[in-house]
Formats: C-alpha cells, sequence, structure tokens
C-alpha cells in the first residue's frame, strides 16, 4: 500500500506558479522550489515527475484560474469597458507591487521556452492564442448587445486590444512604466466608447 502525502498538493502547485511566473522557466530551479515548497528533490518527484511536468501542472492552474484570459472570462456579464479598465488596472497594479506577479506566466516564459522546448512553447502560445479568441467572442456578444456598433470592426478591435494587453505586459515586467500604461488604458475605453 503507497503512502498517503504529507504535504498539501495545491499549496505546492500554487507556489511553484508564483515562481516560474516572477522567474521564469529556466532560472526557476529545483532548488528554489524546494525552499518555496520546503519539499525535498524526492517529494517533488514523488507527486511530480519532472520540473517540466510541474510546470505544465503550474500553467494549466494559471491558465483556468489567473491569466488574463480567466479574469476576461469571469466578468463577461459586465459592460465590456468596465471589464477591459478592471483586467488593465490589475495589470498596471502587478507592475506597482501588488500581490500579483508582473506581468502574465505565459507571456513571461514563451520566449525562453522556443529553443530549449517546442512543444512546451507551443501549449504555452495556444493558452495566448486564447485570449486573442475570447475577446473576439465577446466584442461580438457586445456587438449583438448593442455595447458596440454594428458596424465595428471586431476582428481589428481584438487585435488591437490583444496587442495593447501584450504590450503592457511587457512593460510591467520591464519598465514599469504606470503612465504609459494609463494612457494605453485610457485610449482603448476611448475606442470602445466611440465603437
Amino acid at each position: 500500500m503507497g503512502r498517503t502525502r504529507e504535504f498539501d498538493y495545491d499549496d505546492v502547485v500554487e507556489k511553484a506558479m508564483l515562481l516560474f511566473w516572477r522567474r521564469g522557466y529556466v532560472a526557476t530551479s529545483i532548488g528554489a522550489i524546494e525552499s518555496e515548497t520546503g519539499l525535498t528533490k524526492g517529494s517533488l518527484y514523488k507527486a511530480f515527475d519532472n520540473k517540466r511536468d510541474l510546470f505544465v501542472k503550474c500553467l494549466e492552474r494559471y491558465m483556468v484560474r489567473d491569466s488574463y484570459k480567466a479574469v476576461f472570462i469571469r466578468m463577461f456579464d459586465r459592460p465590456l469597458s468596465e471589464t477591459f479598465e478592471y483586467m488593465f488596472d490589475m495589470l498596471i497594479d502587478s507592475s506597482k507591487g501588488s500581490e500579483r506577479p508582473c506581468g502574465c506566466l505565459a507571456t513571461n516564459v514563451v520566449d525562453e521556452l522556443v529553443p530549449i522546448d517546442k512543444d512546451l512553447a507551443e501549449q504555452v502560445s495556444s493558452g495566448l492564442a486564447g485570449m486573442q479568441e475570447a475577446m473576439e467572442f465577446r466584442f461580438r456578444w457586445a456587438q449583438d448587445q448593442g455595447e458596440i456598433s454594428s458596424d465595428a470592426n471586431i476582428e481589428t478591435l481584438a487585435s488591437v486590444a490583444m496587442v495593447m494587453l501584450q504590450g503592457m505586459v511587457v512593460l510591467s515586467t520591464s519598465t514599469k512604466d504606470v503612465a504609459s500604461m494609463r494612457r494605453a488604458r485610457d485610449f482603448l475605453l476611448e475606442l470602445l466608447k466611440r465603437s
């Protein structure tokens, strides 16, 4: 009979997810995960086959619960401008030191994964593509509800919103230029009012 786990699986995935989000995939060592979770390497490898397996579990959790796509979907019933304002403000606050790590876990790691693990990079990229699809769907629904004009170009609006979101993600982790992020947010909100 196997021994029962002597640790909280969800807590370990949560702590590892935050490490990957803050440090990236390559810079997050098994030693760092050991220190953060209090588990030994042996316990980690019994629960997760390897670092990659643990990262996949972390990515799955992030995409369902913490990603901007998840936030966007949870706010589906709110006015479109309110949804974008909330999402962009969350991103701006992360760059100013809120509890939420800066940027987006998927965006933060995708470039470093391409040369070392193309399959994992594709898995991460598909999550990012899902955000644009969610935006297009939400814009179409807003159009059907009369929130935006019936002649608004949905694909263009979704592309502009996605590029702005990704640009703000990069700024939040690099220059932390809050003033530029606020101007971009305000521009998009004004664009939505006029659409």
